[in-house]
């Protein structure tokens, strides 16, 4: 049957169970984000708040040198079942102020089931600010370890290392490694669902038991700044309401995690019959023999309207702890059928909303590394597992890989499965419809390719929907692939693919279609506009040399993050005409447009597209006819970020800068070779960040920059220039100017001479041997 299949059992349950009831001197800061209401406050956890916040300020003395060496006075530990809230508490105390100011450096780090001492090096060394990518082809765990020691020597540290998902985290390799790493000053929180090993315990010189909230004012204060976004108030409940209120509170025994859960359900729910129906559900009567799935988190799963309960019982593809780019999720919830189509709406705003709506009832959150990622809590995760039965195969942790008959849904990690001929077990699913791999490839291990398996593979899974052969070694696809003709989703960055099938150009049903980093790719086939189902077309990073002709047949494509201009019969720019293109879009080689074609792109009139860059390949032979091609590229007013690289013109039109832009809030311009002045950017009224390198006839920043308004650069934080060998002056604005700035870099401009804004942080100053900061 169309979309997800639920567990019949399971099913059957649910439904039976819904009928019955800013300071200057700020260190870096790698600050984890918050599943729900930002915790601007902690209710029912003032001691162990006062406890560690004054174990961190705490100085150790001279007489423990040799308890440090051991690291006992290192390493606090949070300890609790899971939904206690050990991270909200991590969190609320990373972001003290007075935390803050106390160490030079702050960390944040998950730690997932997969976790060992080198795994954490490499991920430390990542987050740290000026280190060089790690290589794992040349770089061993101990040359990790040296390199993270010496980037950490002196350095006084607050590294957290989160574990939601991981049962024992306690790798004694870690913990000895990061023990010897800083001052003696450092200091490093873990969270943990359960206690080490009694070898492990006197590591820890302070260890914090979470135990359920036992007040009942802090829960009640703590669900209604949740049902109220912040406002914790009795004065907005009906006296009703609030009586309910409260005796749905107790039945969350404690549990933070429980109570924001239902405040999220009630929140959407103002009936008070329905209130009095989830108080007297047989729910809250189950024992935890029965299930170890929180009452609460199941009527968030029966309170979803049916569509949204299928989307997220799909969500159970991503094991514990993986993160998920919205855009992702939503194009797997469509190639399975998952969105139902709206009046006045595309497929993706669809998905938008679905994803919204679970994202507001807490049951998918943004990871507290990344904003633009997802996750889910592990109980969520829990519950989405049991709730999708034998449909979904999710491979982790070296579990068995017993598929059967009914299985519609493959996912594993990338790392845990090193052979292609492992999959030959999947001749028992031959109707699975998602093969998903996750994660990161295993260091230093080299995947064994057998062609003739996946030629087998691809003979065996014909009724596929969604298939990912990213991060593989693939260099050329085998002629089995064009038995997949129900695919809608294919996946193939990060492969060393050097061409596309062409039978891939027959299938109609294809949505989307992910080509990133392909570095030996150079063109697409040239059949594709007979793919005209596909809505997404994702080439960021491929080198490729044009498009393939006709491209506007492709009347449902919504995501196009590359368009190539090429020189012999590839598209013109006027293919970009009729298609209602969202989001990104970077249109390269404009050194061949051709210019009366441009207006008919109408970009002007693409009111979707939020991000856009606009990059010249090759040389131009006269400077007037570029500013002509960059004026018509003029884009709609709704823009958000413009990027211009290897523009060589010498002046930039007049639309650039203009205060109509409202919503124009990131520029970066690179490499304008040619051009000797700057345009007006300080009109834009939303503009918070300004990257301008490469400029290598610029002499003078002149008033012409600010443009003519009283006050310029009203919301500007960020400001980067480098590699400006000529630029001698800046010609600072008067008061008032540039009020918001925090950031600002000034890099290898040699020639450059005076003074420079003070700012509200610590400018950053290299190769630029003539200026001098000025502070108020």
């Amino acid at each position: 049957m169309e979309g997800w299949i639920l567990s019949t059992s399971l099913h059957v349950v649910t439904e039976k169970l819904l009928k019955e009831g800013a300071d200057s001197n700020r260190p870096l800061r790698r600050i984890p984000s918050t599943s729900f209401v930002e915790e601007s406050k902690l209710y029912g956890r003032d001691s162990d708040v006062e406890a560690i916040v004054g174990w961190l300020l705490s100085d150790d003395d001279d007489d423990d040198d040799d308890a440090d060496a051991c690291g006992t006075n290192k390493f606090a530990l949070i300890v609790g079942p899971d939904g206690i809230g050990k991270s909200a508490l991590a969190q609320f105390v990373f972001s003290d102020d007075g935390i803050n100011a106390h160490f030079d450096l702050l960390l944040w780090v998950p730690v997932l089931d997969d976790f060992d001492a080198l795994r954490m090096t490499r991920t430390l060394l990542e987050e740290l600010p000026c280190q060089p990518p790690c290589n794992p082809q040349e770089e061993d765990a101990s040359k990790l370890q040296a390199r993270l020691k010496d980037a950490l020597a002196g350095k006084n540290f607050l590294l957290v290392l989160d574990s939601n998902c991981n049962r024992n985290p306690f790798d004694p390799d870690v913990l000895g490694i990061l023990s010897d790493f800083g001052s003696s000053r450092s200091k490093i929180i873990m969270t943990a669902s359960t206690c080490p090993e009694p070898v492990l315990m006197p590591t820890f010189s302070i260890i914090r038991h979470l135990n359920p909230i036992s007040h009942d004012e802090d829960c009640w204060k703590l669900f209604s700044e949740q049902i109220f976004h912040g406002v914790a108030t009795s004065s907005h409940f009906p006296q009703y309401l609030e009586l309910v209120g409260k005796r749905l509170v107790s039945k969350c025994q404690g549990n933070p995690f429980a109570i924001k859960l239902m405040a999220c359900i009630l929140r959407l729910e103002r009936n008070p019959e329905e209130w009095d129906r989830i108080l007297s559900s047989p729910i809250w009567n189950r024992s935890e023999k029965e299930s170890d799935i929180l009452p609460a988190l199941w009527f968030s799963y029966l309170s979803l309207p049916q569509h949204l309960k299928r989307c997220f019982t799909h969500c159970s593809i991503y094991h514990c702890g993986c993160e998920f780019q919205m855009q992702d999720l939503i194009s797997l919830w469509m190639a399975e059928g998952l969105l139902e189509p709206q009046n006045g709406k595309t497929i993706e705003e669809v998905g938008e909303e679905y994803f919204h709506d679970l994202k507001s009832r807490s049951l998918i959150h943004q990871s507290r590394q990344n904003e633009s990622y997802f996750t889910m809590h592990c109980l969520v995760n829990n519950l989405a597992t049991s709730l999708s039965g034998q449909f979904c195969l999710r491979l982790e942790n070296n579990s068995s890989f017993t598929p059967v008959r009914r299985t519609r849904h493959l996912s594993y990690k990338r790392r845990e499965i090193q052979d292609v001929k492992k999959f030959e077990a999947l001749s028992e699913s031959k109707r699975l419809r998602t093969f998903l791999p996750l994660g990161p490839m295993e260091d230093n291990k080299t995947f064994k390719w057998d062609r003739s398996a996946l030629t087998r593979l691809f003979q065996i899974l014909t009724y596929l929907r969604v298939l990912s052969l990213s991060m593989y070694p693939i260099t050329q696809l085998p002629d089995s692939i064009g038995m997949l003709k129900h695919l809608r989703y294919l996946d193939l960055s990060y492969t060393q693919l050097q061409a596309i099938p062409d039978v891939v150009c027959s299938w109609v049903h294809l949505q989307t279609l992910l080509l990133v980093c392909c570095t030996a790719l150079a063109r697409l086939p040239s059949l594709m506009r007979h793919l005209t189902k596909l809505r997404r077309l994702d080439t960021t990073g491929t080198p490729l040399v044009e498009m393939p002709p006709h491209m506007s047949a492709l009347k449902d494509l919504r995501t196009l993050t590359n368009f190539v201009l090429g020189k012999g019969n590839g598209s013109g720019i006027k293919e970009l005409q009729n298609l209602q293109l969202c989001g990104r879009l970077c249109i390269s080689g404009l050194q061949n447009v051709i210019v009366g074609d441009i207006l008919q792109a109408n970009l002007e009139g693409k009111l979707q597209l939020t991000d856009i860059c606009f990059k010249w390949d090759g040389p131009a032979d006269n400077s007037e006819v570029e500013l002509q091609v960059l004026d018509n590229l003029r884009p709609a007013r709704k823009l958000e970020k413009l990027s211009v690289f290897s523009y060589r013109g010498t002046r930039f039109p007049e639309w650039f800068g203009n205060a109509l832009f409202t919503n124009l809030c990131c520029i970066c311009l690179s490499d304008g070779e040619n051009c000797f002045q700057l345009p007006s950017l300080g009109q834009l009224p939303s503009l918070v960040e300004l990257y301008i390198e490469r400029f290598g006839t610029l002499v003078v920043i002149s008033r012409e920059f600010y443009g003519l308004v009283t006050n310029p650069f009203p919301c500007l934080e960020i400001l980067h220039f480098s590699n400006m060998p000529e630029w001698q002056a800046w010609l600072l604005p008067g008061g008032g100017a540039l009020p918001r700035l925090r950031d600002l870099s000034i890099i290898n401009c040699p020639k450059l001479t005076g003074s420079i804004p003070s700012t509200k942080g610590t400018p950053r100053i290299e190769g630029c041997p003539a200026l001098r900061i000025l502070r108020d």
